[in-house]
């Protein structure tokens, strides 16, 4: 029987390398080649048996014991119907994540993100990983498109974020700087307005977190219920976009994601569980909310790829974790959790990529123990390495 102390250090290897293996695959020269890609997928086979021992281990109460056995058994039905793994993988990351503290989860996971971005750009200056110019000229730095490269230097800000104790004048600045480092050299407006944003929400956040009453228990309401609003306004906006010109207008804004939400829910049905289908059509397709043709069908929408792949149920599930990770965040006075977490959701209205758990990281906060506990900073003082 392993230690607290080995339980841990064991989450930490796994977690580095399940998130270097993921990341790795999003190096463009790694994604060309199948025999690699099979690779990757075999060796994390053994490492997800290693992660499913590890939560055995871990000590639940029975009520615990059966909503988990629950929601796995869900989430695994989702997967065989599906085909896409990504909310089971995400939940037990989340169980081998109990009571490990989340500051040391956020190291690990910037710690693995932050080596293979380095990898990455390596294998670019040398020539070996390079997609090209696109995104208007700009650069991938190693990656199949510069939105990644973007998205990429973002998750890594924001699990540096996480790691913090306290944020200052010139932690706000870096956010700022590296909003005009990514427009310059990726051309990415999605992710250098989500840097430009977070001084401001961290502000908000920590002036409502200092605040009592009414007023500011509607404010936490809005903040847990943040992420459905984004996925209700999917949905309406697929139901309005071709009889309200604000919509359409706003399609061109967000470069036609309305309207490839507008098409991928009209052409397939929901299912509970979910299905397997393709959300990608290379050509020839007719855009008749901007009268034009040969629109090339893919999805940029967590919310939809979720409905539409994943299914209702697994999604609902993905919705009520967002709702306990602002929840627990509150209580713990964790500014840094709920803006990272709100900010996500916003930025998954623009981005398919968020289901995976790699990426939306604040969603392993759920079971871990926050930086305000008292055993957190026992434990930091005890496994910190």
């Amino acid at each position: 029987m392993s230690t607290k102390k080995e339980k841990i250090y064991q989450f930490d290897i796994l977690l580095f390398l399940l998130i270097m293996l993921g990341e790795l695959s999003k190096t463009y020269i790694i994604s060309t080649l199948g025999n690699l890609t099979m690779l990757n997928n075999f060796i994390q086979i053994p490492l997800y048996l290693g992660l499913f021992f590890l939560i055995i281990e871990k000590k639940y109460s029975r009520k615990q014991v059966a909503l988990f056995a629950a929601l796995g058994l869900l989430l695994f039905i989702g997967y065989i119907k599906s085909e896409q793994a990504a909310y089971f993988r995400g939940l037990l990351l989340i169980l081998g994540a109990k009571d490990v503290p989340f500051k040391r989860i956020a190291r690990v996971c910037r710690n693995a993100m932050s080596s293979t971005f380095l990898f990455t750009v390596a294998l670019w200056i040398l020539g070996i990983s390079d997609s090209g110019l696109s995104n208007k000229g700009k650069a991938a730095f190693g990656y199949g498109h510069p939105n990644i490269t973007a998205q990429t230097i973002m998750i890594i800000l924001f699990l540096w974020l996480a790691e913090k104790e306290e944020v200052r004048g010139k932690d706000y600045a870096a956010f700022e700087i590296m909003a005009l480092v990514i427009i310059l050299f990726t051309g990415s407006k999605t992710v250098a307005l989500i840097m430009v944003l977070t001084p401001v929400v961290i502000g908000v956040c920590k002036w409502n977190l200092n605040k009592k009453g009414k007023s500011i228990k509607f404010i936490n309401f809005l903040m847990e219920s943040s992420q459905f609003a984004v996925l209700l306004f999917t949905w309406w906006a697929v139901k309005m976009l071709p009889n309200l010109p604000f919509l359409k207008a706003l399609d061109l804004i967000v470069t036609n994601r309305l309207f490839l939400n507008y098409y991928l829910f009209n052409k397939y049905d929901l299912k509970w569980f979910g299905q397997n289908v393709s959300l990608h059509e290379s050509a020839g397709v007719y855009n008749n909310i901007q009268d034009e043709w040969n629109a090339i069908i893919t999805c940029d929408n967590t919310y939809a790829l979720s409905l539409l792949i994943m299914g209702i149920i697994p999604t609902a599930i993905f919705l009520l974790g967002y709702i306990l990770i602002i929840r627990k965040a509150i209580v713990e006075r964790e500014h840094a959790v709920i803006v990272i977490a709100f900010l996500m959701a916003f930025y998954a209205f623009c981005e398919s990529q968020m289901v995976e758990i790699y990426y939306n990281f604040a969603y392993l906060y759920i079971l871990a123990l926050p930086a305000t506990h008292r055993r957190e900073r026992m434990k930091i003082a005890v496994y910190d390495t």
